[in-house]
């Protein structure tokens, strides 16, 4: 039983250091950026599952240590035409979670003990490798309008699907492409915009979250699948 004492939540309290460059190439047409960050944040604050009263409930987590690179990058090759790229690598782990939950493979055993050692594991819903690249086109018509085509597809790697780390319970990793076209213009003060976009173009299945269930089940939430449709605005 989670107790009285689960409801005291101590404050998070992080220590971070970056180190960072910005550079502008080819006449201002390449944007390059990097950052190297290390993080290590105490009484990190995470959900728990009570499996006694079936609940949820907010906890410290001991302390987490965040390290990585962000890379960034925009380009403008041709007139009209934006090409960007970032990504990351963050490696997200407890240093210390030594009263964790333990997973439905562990916690339903008999003799289970009460709590597991998450130290050194990986930090829930956090992928280690993120990636994502867009393009954009946009040209003038003599009329005034401004039709244009984007592209993006998205990428991360596999991540802890629950704070207890149980391996049936894992997020696998995924990419999405979403596509879109439309065409822009002024009216009055103002300027309107009708596009026609394709998310999840290639209708791929993922989860976007897991969390615990009674009786060692794990429940999730299926992405959005491919979905077409039409907006319409105006800004005055």
């Amino acid at each position: 039983v989670a107790g009285a004492d689960s409801l005291l939540i101590g404050s998070e309290r992080a220590n971070d250091a970056e180190l960072g460059i910005k550079t502008t190439l080819l006449d201002q047409r390449l944007l390059l950026n990097a950052n190297l960050f290390w993080t290590v944040v105490h009484g990190y604050q995470t959900n728990a599952y009570d499996d006694v009263n079936l609940t949820s409930y907010l906890t410290n987590a001991g302390s987490v240590r965040s390290r990585g690179l962000e890379l960034d990058s925009s380009w403008r090759p041709l007139r009209g035409l934006t090409i960007n790229l970032n990504g990351s690598w963050n490696d997200v782990r407890y240093l210390s979670y030594e009263d964790a939950p333990c997973p439905a493979e562990v916690a339903l055993r008999p003799g289970a003990p009460a709590a597991c050692d998450l130290s050194g594991h990986a930090v829930v819903g956090a992928s280690k490798w993120i990636f994502n690249s867009g393009a954009a086109y946009q040209w003038n018509l003599e009329n005034g309008l401004q039709p244009y085509v984007n592209g993006n597809y998205a990428w991360r790697s596999h991540a802890v699907g629950t704070v207890d780390d149980s391996r049936e319970a894992q997020l696998p990793g995924y990419g999405l492409v979403n596509l879109s076209t439309g065409v822009r213009g002024d009216w009055g003060k103002g300027a309107w915009d009708v596009s026609l976009w394709l998310k999840n173009a290639f209708d791929k299945t993922y989860y976007t979250t897991l969390w615990n269930s009674p009786n060692g089940a794990y429940t999730g939430v299926l992405g959005t699948p491919r979905t077409l449709g039409m907006t319409a605005r105006y800004d005055f």
